[in-house]
């Protein structure tokens, strides 16, 4: 079971209807053990920044704007590089 209760979101997206707190999580879980709840997950998969740009274009994705999706990535890779000492 992945536990956050420890971790803060990387950021938190706020919007009319609420807001989408957002994790960087370091590690390879096998899919196939994740529980998710049917109520606020249709899917998972591993992607690309590319790939999530592609998705957002074909409706495949929440329509969260492109630049947000750099800075998830962007922020990602320096969390990952500064806990292997490489920051």
């Amino acid at each position: 079971m992945l536990d956050l209760g420890n971790q803060l979101p990387l950021v938190t997206v706020y919007f009319s209807e609420g807001f989408d707190d957002i994790y960087a999580v370091f590690c390879k879980p096998d899919k196939s053990r994740l529980s998710l709840q049917e109520e606020e997950v249709c899917g998972v998969q591993w992607a690309s920044e590319d790939a999530i740009c592609a998705m957002i274009d074909n409706g495949a994705f929440i329509p969260y704007d492109k630049n947000l999706i750099h800075l998830l990535f962007s922020r990602s890779l320096s969390k990952l590089q500064a806990a292997e000492g490489r920051a």
